[in-house]
């Protein structure tokens, strides 16, 4: 069974105009999107080295951990050993969630300050505030 074409929609005028400057804006903005993938990329991928580096650097504190634990001889000295480990660890998990809130700000700032200037050269009137205050904090 063949199907039924849709009939054309006739619109006004104002319709047409419109519709034709919703996609004009659409494509501009798609466009500026794709620029800024490459910095987005960019930052991404940075972020995720800095991050695969940390846990590279306390995996290899884990496993010195552990033989240093083997040659412990006593409790007291097994207490004392494994207290300092979680300590510099909680002490190394907070400072890297700091550097990765850094990291991912500074992306998000970056790229909320590019599309808003992208967006403003397709339309100056349009006021967006949300990249001066991510930018701000």
């Amino acid at each position: 069974m063949a199907t039924a074409k849709p009939k054309p929609v006739k619109r006004a005028p104002e319709e047409e105009k419109l519709l034709e400057t919703c996609s004009d804006t659409l494509r501009e903005t798609m466009e500026g999107f794709s620029e800024n993938s490459e910095t987005f990329i960019s930052g991404m991928i940075t972020y995720q080295r800095e991050l695969a580096n940390f846990f590279s650097r306390r995996i290899s504190e884990d496993i010195s951990m552990q033989k240093e634990l083997l040659e412990c001889n006593t409790f007291s000295d097994f207490a004392e050993l494994q207290g300092r480990f979680l300590d510099r660890a909680v002490n190394q998990y907070s400072a890297e969630a700091n550097e990765l809130m850094k990291l991912g700000t500074g992306i998000v700032s970056k790229e909320l300050s590019t599309i808003s200037e992208h967006v403003k050269s397709i339309n100056p009137n349009l006021e967006d505030t949300s990249a001066k205050n991510v930018a701000s904090k």
